[in-house]
């Protein structure tokens, strides 16, 4: 990526003079940063309207602080861990296997977890400002193969401490078809939609899943179990669960 140096401030933040008052905390930055340049314009955002030792302070407090505020940058340019996390998912599986053995695997393991710390905490923040409380919604599959009986999926929404918590009570009992589906499906359903919640810069791993809760009775249309059949469960029963969800959603007063 090529590094910058504190001399190349002026072109990157050319708003900012380079005084002996602050030029410690400039180069306090750039060593911080190490110099990498995308890191360095996204700081130079902050600069704009925080003094360079406030910036520096914030960023060694806490890495996430730096992010940009700019909504028309590509998704993975708006936060430095977006840029490690776009990267490490363009590495291939040996690269990221080489990386393992140069830096040590429980280094690897600690940014992994770190990632979906980070995205655990993006994705509460994201939910503790919605309005949801709840929320109902019944939506229904036409037949399930055998017969043409409506099956109705019947979901309740609520988010507690940053937790979205989806209740499929209601929801009809396993059909004689194989339009039953597991309740992974389901949570992967209630997934997709929350992903579309969030902002765009969230990484999408185990760390968005923790704000999540799914519960649905044993054995119903949504928490298929033995010897229910499945098969087009994965297909066409997750695709009404989405629309369900959507539909709950849409009932949410006006902010």
């Amino acid at each position: 990526m090529g590094n910058v140096t504190p001399s190349a401030t002026p072109a990157i933040a050319p708003t900012v003079t380079i005084t002996s008052y602050n030029a410690p905390a400039i180069v306090e930055i750039c060593r911080l940063l190490d110099g990498v340049p995308l890191a360095l314009e996204i700081a130079a955002l902050w600069l704009r309207a925080h003094a360079p030792d406030e910036v520096a302070r914030d960023i060694a407090r806490d890495l996430d602080r730096l992010a940009s505020p700019l909504r028309d940058l590509p998704a993975r340019h708006r936060s430095l861990r977006a840029v490690f996390e776009h990267s490490w998912a363009l590495l291939a599986p040996a690269e990221q296997r080489a990386l393992a053995r140069r830096h040590g695997w429980s280094a690897v393991v600690a940014a992994a977890r770190d990632l979906m710390d980070y995205a655990e905490r993006r994705t509460r923040a994201s939910l503790g400002a919605l309005s949801v409380a709840g929320l109902r919604a019944t939506d229904w599959l036409e037949g399930d193969g055998v017969t043409g009986d409506d099956l109705a999926i019947t979901v309740r929404l609520d988010v507690r401490d940053g937790v979205l918590q989806a209740d499929f009570a209601g929801t009809a009992p396993a059909a004689r078809g194989n339009v039953n589906c597991p309740l992974a499906v389901a949570r992967s359903a209630v997934l997709f939609v929350l992903r579309t919640l969030l902002p765009d810069d969230v990484p999408m791993n185990g760390g968005v899943e923790r704000a999540v809760r799914v519960a649905a009775p044993a054995g119903c249309l949504v928490d298929a179990r033995r010897p229910s059949a499945v098969a087009a469960g994965n297909v066409e029963t997750s695709q009404r669960i989405a629309d369900t969800v959507f539909r709950a959603l849409a009932a949410r007063p006006p902010a």
